[in-house]
């Protein structure tokens, strides 16, 4: 097992609305679990029977009243949401419809056709579309507002006007049914990407008239679907691409921070031809990972029924040809279960593949410089020494050809720990945060692990938002360029085991690499956010040779990686303070629920 999950058993049930409910809030994990059948699959398939049980609440049209054993914490959230909507709605003056005109309702068709390229990679625009890409942390009731002064998310104006919507494709790996249900109308068809009900998944059953839910191939049910992903296609044509690194949990919209990539995509008047597009592009990984999570089979399901004859798509390759990807600078990364061997599947998912896009958007660690990561999540890996110095490599942006360690045990393991930040809340962090330790249970970090004699405890800093006492759900890394004195002129550790004599790497190719030549753009690093959190189980752990690689993948991920060009962005991408301070050992120690829950 990559990671710890005894507490995913704990994580499943805290998301389902029902009696056994606690007063701590704990919501998801993306390790392995302990035992393969652990009380998440008894739970989850609890919480769909009862979903399906219950005509009210399956159609969404009504919430899951209180019981008597909801926790009287969760009680005053709702309370203090109730009150602070309505405070909000007497200060801005409005109803629902002008607010939803004013955050970018799809009423005007002249609002849906993107305006002329802008330089910047992620900038807003007034009508609340988001043609060239937008990252904002979520709204959340907890910040302090005097910190909190930027534009932020909230998942009802990602969604805009529900009347215009015409299909969705959702997917989390934790889901609070009832409430997501109340987001879409009955007339609009939605599937519902889940973790695996069924032993090995490939699970593909309607919830209720207009929802399907599927999920992937998992095989022996070992890892997780933890992709977090919206597709909104509107009726005007226009498609919004969500990449939220929070579950679609009322929660974690409210009550933890996370944040969300939005990018608006417009419809073309006429189809690109099949054998015109591009192979492996923003779309074309989409398309794919659509594909792996079943999606497509939805469709076919929809369209059998007959009942949804105006869909916007019958076929997930439409995607590609339909719709204008021309504007999306952002590099799709995803993570798929399994064993994936030689370097053209190698390069496709995992850290690999944030190898293959930093490379592709010219973000690859530049000769002479020292590449820094920064690493924020909500889940603590088992690392070894092995294990983070091939992530490193990876994150440098380096070619295949550097890659001759990999059948190397004995150099692995005598390797040093690479310049890795790994971001955590200690235990001072989370009793000081505003929910204090009842707010903690988003957060993972076994005992056993930490206390392991090689464990790299020295590379712990802590983790604090930006936006006041509130706890993070975010998964970022940063990657961050630097000059240091102990990088060669080819960028090249003083002492590297893994340096090698080969020439300039603009010269060298990864393998399934269209090989560029093309004036490189001074970047001051770049930034991934998205599900993966920062462990082997997220990534996959490289094994095999450098000829004939072999990567390993517990979970289904997904994220996007931005370039960062300016240095003082380094800091206002990022959701946390900086610098980080780091732990102070032996007195700090990170937030462990096995340790330091209430009971």
């Amino acid at each position: 097992m990559d990671d710890d999950d005894g507490a995913l058993a704990m994580a499943i049930a805290a998301s389902l609305e029902d009696s056994k409910r606690k007063d701590v809030i704990v919501i998801d994990s993306d390790s392995e679990p302990d035992d393969p059948d652990a009380q998440f699959q008894r739970d989850l398939d609890a919480a769909l029977k009862a979903s399906q049980a219950d005509p009210a609440r399956a159609s969404g049209m009504t919430a899951p009243a209180d019981t008597p054993a909801m926790s009287s914490f969760m009680l005053e959230r709702k309370k203090l949401e109730a009150e602070r909507l309505a405070r909000q709605k007497r200060l801005r003056g409005e109803d629902s419809t002008t607010s939803s005109a004013r955050e970018g309702g799809d009423d005007d068709d002249d609002a849906d056709k993107p305006p002329p390229q802008k330089s910047s990679a992620s900038t807003s625009s007034n009508s609340g579309l988001f043609w060239d890409g937008e990252l904002r942390p979520t709204a959340n009731m907890h910040v302090d507002a005097d910190k909190a002064t930027g534009p932020v998310f909230r998942l009802t104006e990602i969604i805009g006007d529900k009347n215009d919507l015409a299909f969705a494709v959702v997917s989390s790996y934790s889901n609070d049914i009832a409430w997501l249900m109340s987001m879409f109308p009955d007339k609009v068809p939605v599937v519902l990407v889940n973790h695996p009900m069924s032993e090995g998944g490939n699970d593909l059953h309607f919830l209720s008239t207009n929802w399907l839910l599927v999920s992937p191939a998992m095989p022996a049910n070992r890892g997780a679907m933890h992709i977090k992903l919206l597709l909104l296609f509107y009726k005007s044509g226009r498609l919004r691409v969500v990449i939220p690194t929070a579950n679609l949990l009322q929660m974690d919209w409210r009550d933890i921070e996370n944040y969300v990539w939005v990018q608006d995509i417009p419809k073309l008047m006429s189809p690109t031809p099949f054998a015109k597009l591009p192979k492996d592009n923003f779309a074309a990984i989409l398309t794919d990972t659509l594909k792996i999570l079943n999606v497509g089979h939805a469709l076919t399901s929809f369209q059998k029924t007959g009942q949804w004859p105006g869909m916007p798509i019958h076929a997930l390759d439409e995607l590609r040809m339909w719709w204008d990807w021309s504007r999306v600078t952002a590099k799709l990364v995803p993570s798929f279960v399994g064993r994936h061997e030689g370097w053209p599947n190698v390069v496709r998912v995992g850290h690999t593949a944030l190898l293959k896009s930093l490379r592709d958007m010219g973000a690859d660690c530049p000769p002479h410089m020292k590449l820094t990561l920064e690493c924020q999540g909500s889940s603590i890996g088992r690392y070894s020494t092995q294990w983070m110095n091939e992530f490193y490599c990876s994150a440098r942006g380096e070619p295949s050809e550097k890659f001759t360690w990999i059948g190397n045990k004995s150099l692995r393991e005598k390797l040093p720990y690479p310049p890795i930040k790994i971001l955590f809340p200690s235990l001072r962090t989370v009793d000081n945060s505003v929910l204090g330790r009842i707010g903690g249970g988003t957060m993972f970090c076994d005992p056993d692990m930490w206390r392991a004699p090689k464990f790299p405890r020295d590379n712990f800093y802590d983790s604090n938002s930006k936006r006041g006492r509130v706890l993070m759900h975010t998964k970022m890394i940063l990657g961050i360029f630097e000059h240091d004195s102990n990088f060669n002129v080819k960028g090249k550790r003083k002492g590297d085991p893994y340096d090698t004599d080969d020439d300039d790497d603009d010269e060298v190719q990864i393998v399934g690499e269209t090989p560029k030549k093309k004036k490189r753009e001074k970047l001051a690093g770049w930034l991934y956010v998205g599900s993966h959190n920062f462990t082997p189980s997220a990534w996959g752990t490289l094994s095999g040779s450098r000829i004939t690689p072999v990567l390993n993948i517990t979970n289904f991920e997904l994220g996007v990686v931005l370039p960062i060009k300016e240095p003082e962005q380094l800091d206002e991408m990022v959701a946390w303070k900086r610098p980080a301070r780091k732990y102070n050992l032996p007195q700090d120690v990170p937030w462990m629920q096995k340790t330091h829950l209430p009971t």
